[in-house]
């Protein structure tokens, strides 16, 4: 098993639509990278305060709720969850809603696994931290839903 290096990514505006793109790939020998296929897989994002899992479920998440977990699934074989992008390239979309986004500022943590949808067998691919920016100016209502053309995808 390959070891997995955590990783810092992009800062988000609290209470903003938003996306986050990530691809499976594999490191080559020589440095470069090659996509890993997602044909046959299901991709889950979760976003939580506490470093690892706890005894918390995560299919009671609720968005933007007090327990600042959420999850968001992508099954690759459903065009409407990949938004027109091919699962062999093995890139995903996590829409970020403005309620996910409408949580306190600060560093959370999150990690990507996918599940293979035939075996069921699952692999965490990815932890990192997301980091959540307060400003002054966030103060339209989180009630609406956002749908992906809201988010500009």
């Amino acid at each position: 098993m390959a070891q997995l290096t955590e990783l810092n990514l992009n800062t988000f505006v609290r209470g903003d639509s938003s996306v986050l793109r990530w691809s499976w790939v594999k490191q080559e020998a020589g440095g470069g990278t090659t996509p890993l296929s997602l044909v046959g897989y299901k991709v889950a994002l979760t976003v939580k305060t506490s470093q690892y899992d706890s005894s918390v479920d995560d299919s009671t998440a609720v968005q933007g709720s007090d327990n600042v977990l959420f999850k968001i699934d992508v099954d690759c074989d459903d065009p409407e969850d990949m938004h027109g992008i091919d699962p062999t390239l093995g890139q995903v979309v996590f829409p970020l809603s403005k309620k996910a986004t409408w949580i306190a500022p600060g560093a959370y943590y999150i990690d990507i696994v996918v599940e293979n949808k035939s075996s069921h067998r699952t692999q965490t691919v990815m932890y990192g931290k997301l980091n959540i920016q307060g400003h002054p100016t966030n103060r339209l209502t989180t009630d609406e839903t956002d749908t992906f053309e809201d988010l500009g995808v």
